[in-house]
Formats: structure tokens, C-alpha cells, sequence
């Protein structure tokens, strides 16, 4: 299983960095802070799920021609 950081995950889905530290720590996306830090991890297939329960967002991703849905 492929971790990413925030920066990453955020370059896949569009969005900014800050807004996938909300999605983390209010839960609308599946990640963890790592102990004893301010940093988080975002598993690779958490990305896939969004964008299998979010089909507009993926739409939309695939029409401006960003993210990367599928792992490098």
C-alpha cells in the first residue's frame, strides 16, 4: 500500500493541500496524522474510492485534464 502525502494527494484530486487536511481530519477522505506530527498520510486507493463515490468529481478532473486517478 502506496502512502501519500498531502501535497500528492492533493496534486490527484485538483484541490489544494489545506483542503485535504480538512477532507483528512473531518473525515470525507481516508487518511492519519502520524503520531507525534502535523503530517498525514493518504493511502493511494483512498484517492480511487473518492473518486468512485464522487463520480462528478472525477467527470469533472478527467474534463480539465488533472489529478492522476491511477497509481504511478
Amino acid at each position: 500500500m502506496k502512502l501519500l502525502k498531502t501535497g500528492e494527494a492533493a496534486a490527484r484530486l485538483g484541490i489544494s493541500q489545506q483542503q485535504i487536511i480538512r477532507m483528512v481530519d473531518t473525515g470525507q477522505l481516508r487518511g492519519a496524522r502520524i503520531p507525534g506530527t502535523e503530517h498525514r498520510r493518504i493511502p493511494e486507493a483512498a484517492i480511487a474510492e473518492y473518486l468512485a463515490a464522487h463520480p462528478e468529481w472525477a467527470a469533472l478532473l478527467r474534463e480539465k485534464g488533472e489529478g492522476k486517478c491511477e497509481p504511478s
